[in-house]
């Protein structure tokens, strides 16, 4: 269940009849058994067949925490 989403940053590249979409966010959600809350960047590409646009890969990463002192 997600109880927050946020967008930090987002930002749309087209190249022709193809468009990436990368952003960074953080969410706040769990499972039942798992807690999903933190930063997150993403990465979705579309693509624009018959004059509509389609999403056709995307690819979510969290974010590791930087523990350097």
């Amino acid at each position: 269940m997600f109880t927050e989403f946020k967008i930090d940053d987002l930002k749309v590249r087209f190249y022709g009849d193809t468009a990436l979409v990368v952003g960074q966010g953080s969410i706040k959600a769990h499972t039942k058994t798992q807690d999903l809350s933190g930063q997150y960047v993403w990465t979705d590409t579309f693509v624009k067949i018959r004059g509509e646009w389609k999403g056709v890969a995307s690819q979510v990463t969290p974010v590791l925490e930087n523990n350097h002192n």
